[in-house]
């Protein structure tokens, strides 16, 4: 699988950690792009569409990677958006667990 991982940035802090799992079946001209864009933007703009999102919602300590991005204590309460995406291209899908603290819990959530 191929794995992406963000930090999303606001105000110079860190909101949010995500790391993206795809199958590996994906062009690389769609690859180039997730440096610049969000993984769903880009597949996007290669015509393959999110068709089914699967969200699990819970709260967890943060990952050992996660406390050093945002400078929290060993234990430190995270809330966590485990997903898994079916797209239009039946070769690819999308997993991945988004985590913020709950101190700077930012998200925004369309469901078509």
């Amino acid at each position: 699988m191929l794995c992406v991982r963000k930090t999303i940035w606001m105000d110079d802090a860190p909101i949010m950690h995500d790391t993206t799992y795809l199958s590996p079946d994906i062009g690389n001209e769609v690859v180039d792009e997730f440096g610049e864009r969000f993984v769903v933007d880009a597949l996007v703009r290669h015509s393959i569409h999110v068709t089914k999102t699967h969200l699990v919602i819970d709260a967890a300590p943060a990952s050992a990677e996660v406390e050093e991005i945002f400078g929290i204590p060993n234990g430190y309460p995270m809330l966590r958006r485990l997903y898994r995406m079916v797209t239009s291209d039946p070769g690819i899908t999308v997993y991945g667990v988004l985590q913020a603290p709950f101190d700077r819990l930012a998200c925004t959530v369309d469901f078509p």
